[in-house]
C-alpha cells in the first residue's frame, strides 16, 4: 500500500507557547512532510517553533511574516521524523493571527 500525505492538523497559532500536533501514542514513526503558516493580519508577526522530541521543548525555526506572507518550514523533499507522543508546538505575537497546516504520514505497526 502507497503512503499518502493527509492533513496531520491544522488551526491558528496560539501567543503563548501551545501544541499545534502530537504524535500519537501508537505510531512507529510520523512523517511530516509539510508545515505552512499564513499570516493574515494586518501586522507583522513573529512565529516560533519548537519541537518536543526529548521530554523538552527546543526552539526549531523562527520567522517574521508581514501581512499576507506565509513560510513553508520545510523545503520540497525534506521530511521531519517524530516518534510516538512527540509533540510540535509553536506561537505568535498575536492569537489567532496566523494559520497553519501539518501534513504528513502516520505510519503504524
Amino acid at each position: 500500500m502507497p503512503f499518502v500525505s493527509k492533513p496531520l492538523a491544522d488551526g491558528t497559532l496560539p501567543n503563548a507557547e501551545g501544541t499545534i500536533y502530537t504524535a500519537p501514542a501508537d505510531v512507529l514513526c510520523t512523517y511530516v512532510k509539510r508545515i505552512a503558516f499564513y499570516n493574515n493580519n494586518a501586522a507583522e508577526q513573529t512565529i516560533v517553533v519548537l519541537l518536543n522530541m526529548t521530554g523538552v521543548a527546543r526552539r526549531w525555526r523562527r520567522y517574521v511574516l508581514a501581512q499576507h506572507e506565509s513560510v513553508d518550514l520545510l523545503d520540497h523533499g525534506d521530511v521531519l521524523h517524530m516518534g510516538p507522543n512527540d509533540l510540535l508546538r509553536a506561537f505568535t505575537t498575536t492569537s489567532s493571527a496566523v494559520d497553519f497546516i501539518v501534513t504528513g504520514i502516520e505510519e503504524r505497526a
